[in-house]
This record gives structure tokens, sequence and C-alpha cells, in this order.
């Protein structure tokens, strides 16, 4: 059976290499760090920008980066429903301000 991994992190990219080293894997590497931990490991990869037009992939990313937004969000809202302190941890914690 082959395996498709995605990993962002070079602990990702560990992680996944040490479940099944000797697997059929097809590795997308997603930053910088699965990037150098795959090529110190002399793996192929390939990266978003193999498949999809660098235009597309800003699109698409811009799209969920909305889309994330509202969910954190209607998150915090909920939040705000159950305590009577302010918060905002969704928002904080998933897209950086």
């Amino acid at each position: 059976m082959s395996l498709l991994y995605l990993a962002e992190t070079a602990r990702e990219a560990r992680t996944l290499f040490d479940r099944e080293p000797e697997a059929d894997v097809s590795w997308i590497a997603l930053g910088p760090g699965a990037l150098e931990f795959l090529d110190d490991q002399g793996i192929d990869y390939s990266i978003p920008e193999d498949f999809y037009r660098q235009e597309e992939f800003n699109e698409f990313c811009l799209a969920l980066r909305s889309r994330l937004r509202k969910f954190c969000f209607d998150g915090d809202e909920y939040l705000l429903k159950l305590s009577s302190a302010p918060l905002s941890s969704y928002f904080l914690l998933i897209i950086p301000v």
C-alpha cells in the first residue's frame, strides 16, 4: 500500500518517518523544517507549488484563512456565552495577531 504524508515541521516529518521507515511513501513538504529533514534523509518530496500555480495557491490560502478566522470568532463568541470573563482564546491561538 502506498502512503501520502504531509509534513510542515521537521518534528512532524520525523514522527511520520519513524512510523514506517520502509513504507512506500509519497511526501509533500509544507514548510522549511520538513524540507530540511527530508533532504537530510535523502527522501524525495514534492511541495504544494508543484501542483498549483502560485496565484491559485495564494487564493486558496486566503480563502482558507478567511474561513478559519470566522471559525475562531464563532468559537470565541461561544466561549463568551459560557464565561463572564472576556476571552478570545481561539483567535489568538490559531491565528497569531
